[in-house]
């Protein structure tokens, strides 16, 4: 699978050959793009539960494995972050879909609503840098979580974010 992304990236001119070895060019047209494609696309995929509840407090289960991405993510620099965007790994229920832990949903009193506060998503990747610190999803993913908010207090910090575009892309 790694290959095959490196082929389509350099047959779409953003890998370049030097050598024996290949490099990224473009990355930051690279991340527009993935950026603009990431709700609608990986996001929608990964999406386990929008749910509802208190997230001032919040805590995960012991043994949980979770990342934190969106504005709480970025806590000192927006003030009171309103929504939690969670990536979990998830259990497969009955039904044969999966379902975000079922100890984090009761510990935390969270419930069902489509139009909640609270994304939670499948922790899908391994071995990344988170960005903050441990406990947060990796600079890319807080970037987009943010920008697909669509809330403009969020959209106006993920453009400070962008202005170190070299954070971004080299995580």
């Amino acid at each position: 699978m790694a290959k095959s992304t490196l082929d389509t990236l350099a047959m779409a001119g953003f890998v370049e050959q030097v050598g024996s070895r290949r490099r990224l060019i473009r990355a930051d047209e690279l991340l527009n793009l993935w950026v603009a494609a990431y709700p609608g696309g990986l996001a929608k995929a990964n999406t386990l539960l929008v749910a509802r509840g208190e997230i001032d407090n919040w805590s995960p289960p012991y043994g949980i494995d979770f990342a934190v991405s969106g504005e709480q993510a970025l806590k000192g620099e927006i003030r009171n972050p309103a929504t939690l965007v969670l990536y979990v790994h998830s259990y497969v229920h009955t039904d044969g879909g999966r379902r975000p832990p079922r100890e984090l949903m009761m510990e935390n009193r969270w419930g069902r609503d489509p139009h909640g506060n609270i994304v939670i998503r499948e922790l899908f990747w391994r071995d990344l840098p988170s960005f903050n610190n441990v406990g947060t999803a990796p600079a890319v993913l807080v970037y987009a979580d943010l920008i697909a908010s669509r809330e403009p207090r969020q959209i106006e910090v993920a453009h400070e974010m962008r202005n170190e575009v070299e954070r971004l892309v080299q995580r």
